[in-house]
């Protein structure tokens, strides 16, 4: 039982670090194939919906989950 609790603990730890990281890269550019492409950022009910999951799987508290979706809203809410 504690090895499955620890799997899904890493699994939505990794899924939250790469939500951070997808918002940090926004407007980045990736060469693939020899063409450029620009980085496409999740969008907002996207990333609302992976940071429910982990905090839904335990990889984060209720804080923070209240504080990145708290975050997530106020950027989105600034943007043109």
């Amino acid at each position: 039982m504690q090895t499955h609790l620890n799997r899904r603990v890493v699994r939505g730890a990794s899924l939250f670090l790469g939500i951070l990281l997808a918002t940090q890269a926004a407007g980045c550019i990736a060469v693939v194939g020899g063409e450029h492409r620009e980085a496409r950022t999740p969008t907002l009910g996207q990333q609302l919906q992976d940071l429910k999951t982990a905090r839904d799987n335990g990889a984060i508290s209720e804080l923070e989950y209240q504080n990145a979706r708290n975050k997530f809203l106020s950027e989105h809410a600034a943007r043109p």
